[in-house]
């Protein structure tokens, strides 16, 4: 099948690093993070991004992927969201 790479990532968790946070505006910055080698991807596909807060409680949210495929590192578009748990991090 043509897409059954893609779908081996379903519930595929891996720690990440962010590689570098452009800001593109006053409230929407570019967000690159690492991915393992063995993580494919199409652009549009969603995420799931878990951090934790200042008071140690682990929040999560979806994202969508921007960078185009066959990369070795994705790319989000995070719009801040005033009092924002994720998107103020």
């Amino acid at each position: 099948m043509l897409y059954e790479k893609y779908y081996k990532n379903m519930a595929k968790q891996f720690v990440s690093e962010v590689l570098e946070m452009k800001h593109v505006g006053d409230s929407v910055a570019i967000c690159k993070l690492s991915i393992p080698k063995d993580f494919y991807f199409k652009p549009g596909q969603y995420i799931l991004v878990a951090a934790k807060d200042s008071k140690g409680r682990k929040i999560s949210r979806n994202y969508s992927i921007s960078s185009p495929k066959n990369n070795d590192f994705i790319e989000l578009c995070v719009k801040k969201v005033e009092d924002g748990p994720v998107s103020n991090y």
